[in-house]
């Protein structure tokens, strides 16, 4: 039975008003790498045929890239990603920055900065619990640091649970980098006024996720297999 559209990224929650000198994922991550297992994939299974990545993605504190305004001065579109999972070496930290920075350039009205964050299943359920009172893992949750949610500046830490993409990577037939990527997308959709509280709107977002996808010369996710109606 194919899943049903509106259950993918059921747990992207846009959750606003955080000071970026007090950004909330601090607590859960400055523990450092979990020990949690990552259900037994390989850095195939993960990153793809060229396997893991090197010191770009290492895992260390959550980084604090140039303000947002100074991001949209200059008109550009920055992302920093930090692996905060025990991924046996299996680290795709550089190819997701990569993709959703050239992704935002196509898209062209992305202006600021996003830190998307790579977790395992316990900082995410840590997390979980603490911001929306579940006591499970999910699959991404976007923290709103912008100050002025009326305007069109992105600014906001994005954690994406890599336990969850191996999963439901290994469910759909495709590398767990590519559902971490559409975790990320997914976030950033909901800063720019996509919600996917009803049909209609999920549907309207995740063809939206495949266009961005295609634009960039990646697979799309929702109009083949279980992913399509």
């Amino acid at each position: 039975m194919k899943a049903p559209l509106v259950a993918r990224a059921r747990g992207a929650y846009d959750l606003h008003g955080f000071d970026r000198l007090r950004r909330p994922i601090f607590d859960v991550c400055q523990t450092g790498i979990s020990s949690t297992s990552t259900d037994g994939a390989t850095a195939s299974e993960i990153c793809g045929s060229e396997g893991g990545e090197s010191a770009s993605g290492e895992a260390g504190e959550p980084s604090h890239p140039p303000s947002a305004a100074d991001q949209a001065s200059a008109g550009q579109f920055q992302v920093e990603v930090s692996w905060r999972a025990d991924t046996a070496g299996a680290d795709c930290s550089n190819w997701l920055r990569l993709n959703l920075e050239m992704i935002g350039r196509l898209c062209g009205s992305w202006v600021g900065q996003v830190a998307v964050i790579a977790v395992d299943d316990r900082m995410m359920s840590d997390l979980h619990r603490r911001f929306k009172g579940r006591d499970s893992p999910t699959d991404v949750l976007t923290f709103d640091l912008r100050q002025d949610l009326a305007g069109d500046l992105i600014e906001a830490d994005i954690v994406v649970c890599v336990n969850e993409a191996i999963r439901q990577a290994a469910r759909r037939g495709h590398q767990a980098r590519q559902e971490l990527l559409l975790y990320a997308v997914h976030g950033i959709l909901h800063l720019t006024g996509f919600d996917d509280a009803f049909e209609a709107d999920a549907e309207r977002m995740h063809r939206r996720e495949d266009e961005l996808l295609a634009a960039a010369g990646l697979p799309t996710l929702f109009k083949t297999g279980e992913h399509a109606h």
